[in-house]
């Protein structure tokens, strides 16, 4: 989850990342680098689990 910054920060994303930053830290999901992104989002989570249920590996 994340929170409303009030104001637009970075480039390495679209729509809501350059506003939203995760809860605890300063910078929005559009100033982090993929990786880190990858790390925090739900949907990378639900990618991996759906990958390793189909015995799916690598990228």
């Amino acid at each position: 989850m994340g929170v409303d910054l009030g104001s637009r920060a970075g480039s390495n994303g679209h729509s809501f990342d350059t506003v939203f930053a995760p809860v605890g830290s300063a910078r929005t999901f559009a100033e982090m680098p993929i990786e880190q992104k990858n790390e925090l989002s739900p949907r990378r989570h639900a990618v991996d689990a759906l990958r390793a249920h189909l015995g799916l590996t690598g990228s």
